[in-house]
């Protein structure tokens, strides 16, 4: 369905050099990109690439694994198929994901051309020709995992040790002695130093930040890209209006009223909370781990 007939798109982010703040004086252009809503969406994408990747990572092959041993049984075909349409939906979730944060414009997968009751024949093998219901699936097993990996390595290693460093005068004043890279910070003027060498690399970590949320937007537009088309996307475009929701809230429902509205609130917020409860689940168990 085009553009015109779903409402306004947002306006969204698609090059680097969009990234760099704009403005005449040359202290704005440097400084600004701290003070930018797109920068904080970049990195809170990047600190949840991880947990979101070990969770669907996991659940993807445990089912795959025991829908494939069980296959031989009536249980485990089942299983595989709704496997299939699971994957399906967390890419799509995934797309809007990336919508929101990175500000790509992926549309939703192309399953409109679907019809009959899910469970039939003439449906399943429409979703198992489909050349995107593979490519979500290679996302998920394949990519999303190491993805999330890379991303939370060059975050931590830029900007969570530039604010590790600014936060240091707390640390020693609290007894917290820390040691960067062979060298123990345990006076006064040692913190100082350090949030003065923190503060001095937290604007250059930024940069790299959105330079890497940025190439992490295009992995996920060439694998989750889908063509246009004037069919309707059921799935997709209720995920598309939540995300419109979401960027527009609060005023989208102030103006909107009806089941239509609560309808995307409601989806808008299990979304969301689905993503918040994987990233609590995940950290429950890394903790665990750590202890």
């Amino acid at each position: 369905m085009s553009a015109s007939a779903t409402g306004p798109r947002p306006v969204w982010r698609v090059s680097v050099s969009e990234a760099v703040p704009s403005g005449r004086n040359p202290l704005r252009r440097t400084f600004g990109i701290a003070t930018e809503w797109s920068t904080y969406a970049d990195l809170l994408y990047l600190l949840l690439g991880l947990p979101i990747g070990i969770a669907s990572w996991t659940a993807l092959v445990t089912l795959l694994a025991v829908g494939g041993g069980l296959a031989v049984t009536v249980v485990g075909i089942p299983l595989l198929l709704l496997t299939m349409y699971a994957w399906c939906f967390a890419a799509d979730a995934e797309r809007l994901l990336s919508n929101t944060l990175l500000g790509t414009r992926i549309r939703p997968l192309p399953f409109g051309n679907e019809h009959g009751t899910r469970w039939r024949w003439p449906r399943l093998k429409a979703r198992l020709r489909n050349a995107h219901t593979w490519r979500a699936l290679v996302f998920l097993l394949i990519v999303r995992f190491p993805l999330g990996i890379a991303g939370f390595a060059v975050l931590s290693s830029t900007a969570l040790f530039a604010l590790r460093l600014v936060f240091e005068p707390l640390d020693v004043a609290l007894g917290v002695h820390e040691q960067v890279f062979g060298w123990s910070i345990d006076t006064g003027p040692e913190a100082i130093l350090a949030a003065g060498c923190g503060v001095l690399l937290l604007v250059p970590s930024l940069y790299v930040v959105r330079v890497t949320a940025w190439a992490t937007g295009l992995v996920n537009t060439f694998l989750l890209q889908s063509p246009e088309t004037s069919t309707p996307q059921p799935q997709g475009e209720a995920l598309d209006r939540a995300l419109t929701a979401a960027v527009r809230w609060p005023g989208t429902f102030a103006r909107r009223t009806g089941d239509a509205a609560r309808r995307e609130r409601s989806l808008q917020v299990r979304i969301w909370a689905f993503h918040m409860a994987l990233y609590g689940a995940v950290m429950a168990v890394l903790a665990l781990i750590d202890a």
